[in-house]
């Protein structure tokens, strides 16, 4: 068994047993169910909509599993189906099923796997927005940035245009409602949103749409086809004739990691963001100061310690693992900060007076992020975080 916090994880064949203070709990791998004797032995036949790693995060409490595409590393997502043999970190996943393989090259390869797919569905979410056809989902002309990687290619006079009125008139001549305004739902859900977002979804079993997270994850494979933004979207769908579509209470949110990690987005003193790893400063685990220094989000990184430019900072996330880089810029390294000592407490990027490039004072003055200024120098912003 392993410790993670005040959490054990006992692993027993296919299932795991959770046991806090409290209670034990039986998880067994999606696709199996308990059997009345406590066990993962059964098929699901009554649990069919239930998910219970839903609203997990990639690379934090998502499980670890072996490459779907046969890469010699792991990968971890929100879509595992059919996958067993799930482990806690990359690290368990490396050990467990490539042993033939150094286990550090294993577990960088694992986690720039995550960092790279994040990368890229940001990536996509950044690029230039188009009307374009949604065929899988609104049937009607859409307008963001969405649209299948194919439709950016050769023929892309033929699917992305930059007014409405071209797309209807080739795509939706018929109907008077082009194009849809609404909300819809982004071709890929694994990685972001971040967490993952509720969405309405036919409940198979209750025969009626529900809103929330645990939906099944093979519906991942085909989000359009199964997850809306709207109720009305999801009715019309899949109950047109159910009165009392959708139900009225969600399915249930999952409050904080499905099991306790010891990873987190950290202020990075020599960059210029914020990072994601576990080889942050172990002062920085004090519970004095892990409120305002560790975090489950790189947005709550961003906001606090780089709230001017959060925006370019949850983009460049650098991603590392017992202090070597597996993810993010090429190079986070650079900029020279200063205090401005005008009286309010805050760091320039810039050209610093020359008194401080002098030596004895460079290095109580001049330094490479942000960060690293105020955290010498005490910055306004998060002065009263530091010493309330």
């Amino acid at each position: 068994h392993m410790k993670m916090g005040h959490i054990v994880l006992l692993r027993f064949n296919q299932f795991d047993v959770q046991k806090s203070d409290c209670t034990c709990q039986c998880v067994c791998d999606p696709g199996v169910c308990l059997s009345a004797e406590q066990k993962c032995y059964d098929g699901c036949t009554t649990h069919l909509d239930f998910n219970p790693y839903g609203g997990c995060v990639p690379g934090v409490d998502c499980p670890w599993y072996p490459s779907k595409i046969g890469e010699p590393h792991c990968e971890s997502s929100a879509n595992f189906a059919g996958i067993h043999a799930l482990r806690e970190t990359a690290e368990l996943c490396c050990k467990q099923h490539f042993r033939n393989i150094n286990l550090d090259t294993c577990v960088n390869g694992s986690k720039a796997d995550v960092a790279a797919e994040e990368a890229k569905v940001a990536q996509d979410l950044a690029r230039t927005q188009y009307y374009y056809p949604d065929m899988h989902g609104k049937l009607n002309c859409v307008f963001n940035s969405h649209y299948e990687d194919w439709m950016a290619g050769p023929n892309q006079e033929q699917f992305l245009f930059e007014n409405s009125a071209q797309c209807c008139g080739k795509w939706y001549p018929h109907r008077a409602d082009c194009p849809d305004t609404s909300a819809v739902t982004p071709t890929q859900t694994d990685y972001k949103p971040y967490v993952s977002e509720g969405y309405f979804y036919p409940h198979l079993h209750g025969s009626n749409c529900r809103f929330g997270r645990n939906y099944p994850m093979w519906m991942n494979l085909s989000p359009k086809h199964y997850l809306y933004q709207t109720p009305e979207d999801c009715c019309t769908t899949w109950y047109p004739y159910e009165q009392k579509c959708p139900l009225t209470e969600d399915d249930g949110v999952q409050e904080g990691y499905f099991w306790v990690v010891d990873e987190a987005f950290y202020p990075n003193w020599k960059g210029n963001g914020c990072s994601h790893g576990n080889d942050y400063p172990e002062w920085m685990a004090d519970p004095t100061q892990r409120d305002t220094h560790l975090f489950k989000t790189a947005k709550e990184c961003c906001d606090l310690w780089y709230h001017s430019n959060s925006a370019l900072c949850q983009d460049n996330i650098v991603y590392t693992s017992f202090g070597k880089q597996v993810g993010g810029p090429a190079n986070f390294n650079g900029g020279t900060w200063y205090p401005s000592l005008n009286g309010i407490r805050q760091c320039i990027d810039g050209t610093p007076p020359g008194w401080m490039l002098a030596e004895g004072y460079k290095d109580k003055y001049v330094f490479d992020s942000h960060a690293e200024c105020c955290k010498a120098h005490t910055c306004e912003d998060i002065r009263g975080i530091i010493l309330g």
